[in-house]
């Protein structure tokens, strides 16, 4: 895109987010609500492989989820520990929201999730809408670090809990 395209105030359509992710370089798959998912490759730093979702919901598709998913799983006995790493991380962080959510439809499976959610009502334009992605993904990718770094010991399993 030149820059004066990036400039130009759109709507959000699915079409528009697909454009950005692949001028931003990223691979993306889409699933069958055709919402759009971008895996990155196991990091060092971070310790896990992260998974970002982008999906577009509301009346008029305008408001952008973007969600992040590590492939690390938490049992139900580690809840306590992980709720306070996430409200620490969310009382220094302005975002991404940290929470712990269900993995499994049983509940006995949970995992953290990053999320921000962008109201593009308005409309939008290009170079706000790959600021505002390139940060989400950065900022997630800031918040395993962080807990690495603070919590070297985190308890997590890597992938599925055994049965």
């Amino acid at each position: 895109m030149t820059e004066n395209q990036d400039r130009i105030i759109q709507m959000l359509t699915p079409e528009l987010l697909k454009t950005v992710l692949t001028d931003m370089g990223l691979g993306f798959e889409i699933d069958e609500d055709g919402d759009l998912r971008v895996e990155f490759e196991y990091d060092e730093d971070a310790k896990c492989i992260l998974t970002f979702y982008f999906i577009l919901r509301g009346g008029n598709k305008d408001v952008l989820d973007c969600i992040c998913r590590s492939d690390q799983t938490l049992s139900r006995a580690d809840m306590a520990i992980w709720l306070g790493y996430c409200n620490e991380w969310n009382a220094s962080a302005r975002w991404p929201k940290a929470s712990i959510v269900d993995l499994a439809e049983d509940s006995s499976t949970k995992e953290v999730s990053l999320e921000v959610s962008l109201l593009c009502k308005e409309r939008i334009d290009l170079s706000n809408l790959r600021r505002q992605i390139r940060l989400f993904i950065s900022t997630s990718f800031q918040f395993w670090e962080w807990l690495r770094v603070k919590y070297p010991d985190a308890p997590t399993v890597r992938g599925p809990l055994p049965v």
